[in-house]
């Protein structure tokens, strides 16, 4: 029951941020985000994650499940030496645009984190998958620490995605 209220908390955040908003908001958006949107909730006991998707993503994370993949699989790692990007503690407002990544896996996050991850590329090798490419369309990721626990993670996400929204906008006055 208390997770159905954590996802209903964040569909409200999502709703009223992104999708319930004026026209001359939504303007600065990407295409991603203009027309009908649709998201998956990842959470673990060190982060929560709010993945984008694309059609094109959607059909892959589909046959991915009916394989038994997960649906990122090689964007996160425990260990700091299999990633390529590597987060210290209390790092916040990270944006990566446009990464690439094959071989290793993508991030290694640290407590505190908030990261933006927008049409970053993957080619990752599972071993029993064989090699797997896709494309994160747009992720807003927090990880739990001593200040981003679960009584306020909400406010770091909400925080997350208004700072995205102004970052677009002032990319696109620039």
């Amino acid at each position: 029951m208390e997770d159905e209220l954590f996802v209903k908390d964040i569909d409200d955040i999502i709703y009223r941020r992104l999708i319930k908003v004026p026209n001359e908001v939504k303007f600065f958006f990407p295409k991603l985000l203009k027309n009908k949107v649709t998201w998956v909730i990842a959470y673990s006991d060190k982060y929560l994650a709010i993945h984008f998707i694309s059609k094109k993503n959607l059909s892959r994370i589909e046959e991915y499940k009916k394989d038994g993949i997960p649906e990122f699989i090689g964007l996160f790692s425990d260990k700091p030496e299999e990633a390529a990007f590597r987060l210290n503690d209390n790092v916040r407002n990270t944006f990566v645009h446009k990464g690439q990544v094959s071989g290793k896996y993508s991030f290694h996050l640290k407590k505190d984190n908030t990261l933006i991850i927008s049409e970053h590329s993957m080619k990752f090798n599972t071993g029993n998958f064989g090699e797997l490419t896709y494309v994160v369309d747009l992720s807003f990721v927090v990880s739990y620490g001593d200040e981003i626990v679960k009584m306020n993670i909400l406010d770091y996400i909400e925080n997350l995605i208004a700072y995205y929204i102004k970052k677009n906008r002032e990319d696109d006055n620039s």
